[in-house]
């Protein structure tokens, strides 16, 4: 799971602590979508031969394209699972939100106010609220 971070500011020596947000938890997901992908390529395939791509200016060399590449596309496209940030599937290309940050914004400042899901409603930790329990 992903932990608190924190590390010393140069200038004037405090702590800065960064607590993971929405962002972090899709980065945690597409990460593992993709070494699931990358799993689904029969290993046979695995040669570095490609496709030509010729340019129509001299000025660019034939630029070869892995068939692996389209092989893990596919594989990533078709790829659902339960991730931190909710259940994962791209929809045409785009990742379908499960759930969204609730912010509130004072004086240029913006605080984490909670976690909306459609399986948990709101609650104050992404993932922790049980279903029927709203945030207190």
């Amino acid at each position: 799971m992903l932990e608190l971070r924190t590390k010393m500011n140069e200038k004037d020596g405090k702590m800065l602590i960064h607590i993971p947000d929405i962002s972090w938890y899709w980065a945690y997901d597409t990460v593992w979508a993709l070494g699931k992908a990358v799993e689904m390529v029969p290993q046979e395939s695995s040669s570095a031969n490609g496709e030509n791509h010729h340019r129509n200016t001299s000025q660019f060399p034939v630029i070869k394209v892995s068939k692996i590449g389209k092989m893990i596309l596919n594989g990533l496209l078709k790829t659902k699972f339960k991730g931190l940030s909710g259940d994962f599937s791209l929809v045409r290309g785009q990742l379908r939100s499960s759930a969204f940050e609730i912010i509130n914004v004072i004086n240029n400042k913006e605080k984490v106010i909670g976690y909306w899901t459609l399986e948990n409603g709101l609650s104050r930790k992404l993932g922790k609220a049980k279903k029927g329990k709203s945030m207190s």
